[in-house]
């Protein structure tokens, strides 16, 4: 498995433009482990105390791919070059406002390699603070997979990462994508107005084989998306992270 998965992260901070939207597909998961973490990095601004505010308002940031990735033992020497002009340092606000709650939400991740007028050191001990207060006791949504689930989620206000499994003996296949619109598509969390444009964007490319979703007039194919449409779960309960779960096992394939 990517063990880089396994980081506290955020899809496609290291890249232009921003990942907004993940949508992510169950085919085979173990019979243990390998669960998915979720937390809301809105709420974690609002953890914050008054002074570390004031503190991270302004501040700048740095994600780069090849920093998270040397973390758990990749090496620069061992990448092309032309993977690392694509992948350039990314400079990001820490605080940005959620297009979606008009709510301030950190933008923090295991991408980020440093923080502007900081050490390499002071910066990643700052990034480590955050990801704490992030992921503290009930912050954290973990998501047990079936096969089926179908689980898209908010990446301007949510980190995410896996669990491990003995990847040697049971295997794990998701399959994704990602919106990259560079505004959060979502506009209410009560109601599921957002599902609808989420889902026919995103299923299409990602699930149905030679985009059949795009036949206009498939009556299947509109039952089946209105159906998800009303059955969407929004996990977890009475939260207001955004993560939503479908189950795709009765779509004929």
């Amino acid at each position: 498995m990517n063990v880089a998965n396994q980081l506290w992260h955020t899809d496609g901070t290291y890249g232009r433009p921003r990942a907004d939207i993940s949508f992510l597909l169950s085919r085979v998961v173990p019979p243990r482990d390998g669960e998915t973490e979720y937390c809301d990095t809105r709420h974690a601004y609002d953890l914050l105390s008054a002074p570390m505010r004031e503190r991270v308002n302004p501040l700048f940031a740095y994600h780069s791919i090849t920093h998270s990735r040397t973390l758990t033992g990749s090496k620069l020497e061992d990448w092309d070059p032309l993977t690392l002009n694509t992948f350039p340092p990314v400079r990001r606000p820490v605080v940005h406002i959620h297009a979606g709650s008009g709510r301030k939400a950190l933008c923090v991740a295991s991408h980020i390699e440093t923080i502007e007028g900081y050490t390499y050191e002071e910066s990643q001990q700052l990034v480590h603070y955050l990801i704490d207060i992030a992921t503290g006791p009930g912050c954290v949504y973990t998501h047990e997979w079936q096969v089926g689930d179908l689980l898209l989620w908010d990446n301007t206000c949510a980190m995410h990462r896996v669990r491990p499994y003995d990847d040697f003996v049971h295997v794990r296949q998701l399959v994704g994508t990602r919106t990259e619109r560079g505004r959060s598509t979502l506009p209410t969390y009560n109601g599921r107005v957002w599902l609808s444009s989420i889902i026919t964007r995103t299923f299409r490319s990602a699930y149905l084989p030679n985009g059949s979703m795009s036949r206009s007039g498939n009556p299947t194919v509109e039952t089946t998306l209105n159906q998800w449409r009303q059955s969407a779960i929004l996990l977890p309960a009475n939260h207001p992270l955004c993560v939503a779960r479908f189950n795709t096992t009765r779509l004929r394939r």
